[in-house]
């Protein structure tokens, strides 16, 4: 069952850290560009409860994460719907992710695959992804993510020499900005 009250006080919270880090003058992730939130502070938890139906897990997971320290480098819950969109949309069936966090997109990319579909996950914090995996296992799809951890241009660069290049349907990459052009180039 998704409430608007689940939502939107995950909304809210995020529509908060938006603006406040705004005023500040931060550009994290979280914080920079237009997204949903930025246009209207009362409008983003609307979008979410409207335009939003995410499962249970991946509701508890959002509420888990926001509760751990650096909450503000997750994935938005818009974010998260957008990607499970596409991944529907597109009939795509490998997936492959660059930068996993707490796994919150993760398991929205999972979740919307079919069910022979993988995500092939990367991270390199262990530790961050405990919290995800708790929640995939609940949401039914843990079988489907293949989590390799360590450095994600060298996971990248072993998944070309077995074979993987090719064979991804979308490439999601998240991870240590300052990399960006090396996973790009890879993922081609």
């Amino acid at each position: 069952l998704v409430t608007g009250a689940s939502l939107g006080a995950s909304a809210a919270l995020y529509a908060r850290r938006l603006y406040a880090a705004r005023s500040r003058g931060q550009t994290a992730k979280r914080h920079g560009g237009p997204t949903l939130a930025s246009a209207d502070p009362a409008l983003y938890p609307y979008l979410l409860e409207k335009g939003t139906r995410p499962s249970e897990p991946l509701q508890e997971l959002f509420a888990a994460v926001e509760r751990e320290p650096r909450a503000r480098m997750m994935g938005s819950p818009d974010e998260a719907h957008f990607l499970g969109w596409l991944v529907e949309l597109m009939g795509a069936k490998r997936v492959l992710e660059v930068g996993v966090f707490r796994g919150s997109t993760t398991l929205a990319l999972a979740s919307a695959l079919p069910q022979e579909g993988e995500v092939v996950a990367l991270e390199l914090n262990g530790d961050f992804c405990s919290t995800g995996r708790r929640y995939w296992d609940k949401a039914g799809v843990g079988g489907k993510i293949d989590l390799r951890l360590g450095p994600a241009s060298e996971s990248m660069r072993l998944l070309l020499a077995e074979g993987g290049g090719g064979s991804f349907d979308l490439v999601f990459i998240d991870a240590n900005k300052a990399d960006y052009d090396d996973y790009y180039e890879q993922a081609l």
